[in-house]
């Protein structure tokens, strides 16, 4: 860690507390030490020392099993008062931005010993395609249990935590309506299960961190269902909040708060929008705030719990039918309603000097971004400091865990005039290369079940997971990453 980078705090301080930068200590590989940042929490007024708090940078496994990243010690006058938490979330944007610099450094997680792939080639499940042009190969899901089998939308991974599962879409035409289905990766156990109790709204599915469960929308409620078919309800809109008024929507997509606490619910009620959390431990529905202009695609921070992103969207008047766009795309807010701001003030969305749409976090903890017409973003959420990162049109995209890679379809939206393109980039040799270099329209209308390609990265880093037409039907593929370096 010779090469560690080290940053400056700011002002750190939150009432009565107050944290002051003593130290910055180097890491010493012959004691095991890593880099750490040496604080005095001291009383705002008084001035005088409550305690200290270190934060440690690194990943190594006596940090993991034994030190901790934050070590802290308060006197025993001041204790009783929250001071170690509140100093733990003032560190927080000063762990993001350290943990970002130190990840970067790092191979992609593929590469440790400890993950060993699962060989598609032996599934009995799996049938590999070559496109034609790049010689890019792909895995296709070939056993059905519905006539469209779809990833899922781009913002949740359809690859459990543990990468032993596949979880998607699954429908049956004319029926609108989409469920669930998983199958094992594991070609030593193959299996593929549809839920049709599962059936959910919008692109709600998100995948459990305990990876056998995927959470979902239907009506009111957020539900789970386990891989054994097991169904329950999480949580749900009171009936004395919808107050017979039409409900259109609680979440467009979950995610779940860093500390594993909350699911962020974005609704549409009535005429107007809203955004709350659900307790995942009590099911108790919180509302934060409503809007009379639509907010949808809210998310929460991967790494600050209080945290999200919600966009601002367009939409139609629900009596008249009038259209309304909307000026500024992406707002940052808190769950504690201290934070409600525009991330790009200078810029004037939808078209007229930037098109930023189709949002993301890095699980580092960096707001993402694609425009239509510019490429890729990635920025810091506390600084608003942005980054161009991947310079060409391009319409969803995602990237690996330490944004060295990326991946984006260009595009569905001009799919009646063009097949569409599956790219791969390599940010640190600045090259492209396609995973799909054309394909074609899907047999069905585009809109039916919002057919988009929508390209992931797994949480391993080990594929890219996205919708497919290459074979006549709506099918779910797999393009292992490790390949697309050499």
């Amino acid at each position: 860690m010779n090469d560690f980078e080290w940053f400056e705090p700011g002002e750190l301080a939150d009432d009565d507390l107050t944290l002051l930068l003593t130290e910055k200590n180097p890491a010493d590989p012959s004691k095991g030490y890593v880099p750490a940042y040496k604080f005095e929490m001291r009383h705002t007024v008084s001035r005088e020392t409550i305690g200290t708090i270190d934060l440690r940078v690194g990943d190594t496994e006596p940090l993991r099993m034994y030190g901790g990243h934050v070590g802290y010690g308060v006197f025993s006058e001041f204790r009783g008062r929250r001071y170690v938490a509140r100093a733990c979330r003032l560190l927080l944007p000063l762990q993001n931005r350290t943990m970002r610099a130190f990840t970067t450094r790092r191979a992609p997680c593929w590469s440790k010993k400890e993950h060993k792939m699962h060989d598609l080639n032996q599934h009995p499940y799996f049938e590999k395609w070559s496109d034609p042009s790049s010689g890019v190969e792909s895995f296709i899901l070939n056993e059905r249990v519905a006539p469209v089998q779809q990833s899922f939308y781009f913002t949740n991974v359809s690859i459990s935590p543990d990468e032993n599962w596949l979880w998607f879409y699954a429908a049956f035409p004319p029926n609108l309506q989409k469920v669930l289905g998983v199958v094992s990766l594991d070609p030593r156990h193959p299996e593929i299960k549809l839920f049709p109790q599962a059936g959910f709204s919008s692109a709600s599915p998100m995948v459990g961190a305990e990876s056998d469960a995927a959470y979902f929308c239907m009506g009111s409620s957020v539900y789970k269902v386990s891989v054994d078919g097991s169904t329950q309800v999480v949580c749900t809109v009171p009936e004395e909040y919808i107050g017979k008024r039409q409900f259109s929507r609680i979440a467009t997509h979950l995610t779940v708060s860093a500390d594993g606490k909350y699911l962020l619910l974005d609704g549409d009620l009535g005429n107007f929008w809203w955004v709350g959390i659900g307790d995942i431990a009590t099911g108790e529905v919180k509302v934060l705030k409503e809007f009379g202009n639509h907010h949808n695609h809210a998310m929460f921070s991967p790494t600050d719990p209080k945290l999200f992103v919600i966009p601002e969207d367009w939409w139609n008047d629900k009596n008249s039918g009038r259209h309304f766009s909307y000026d500024h795309r992406m707002w940052l807010m808190d769950i504690e309603q201290t934070r409600y701001e525009v991330v790009r003030p200078k810029s004037w969305d939808s078209g007229h000097t930037a098109s930023a749409s189709h949002e993301w976090w890095s699980r580092d903890g960096m707001l993402c971004w694609n425009d239509y017409e510019l490429g890729t973003y990635e920025c810091d959420p506390y600084t608003l400091e942005a980054t161009h990162v991947w310079k060409r049109p391009l319409c969803h995209a995602h990237c690996s865990s330490d944004r060295n890679l990326w991946c984006a379809d260009e595009s569905p939206y001009k799919w009646d005039k063009k097949p569409v393109e599956i790219l791969f980039f390599d940010r640190n040799r600045n090259t492209d290369l396609q995973i799909v270099s054309a394909m074609p329209k899907p047999p069905l209308p585009r809109g039916m079940y919002h057919i988009d390609p929508h390209p992931q990265f797994s949480p391993r880093d080990s594929w890219v997971v996205y919708t497919t037409t290459v074979r006549g039907k709506v099918d779910v593929a797999l393009a292992p990453v490790r390949p697309l370096l050499a």
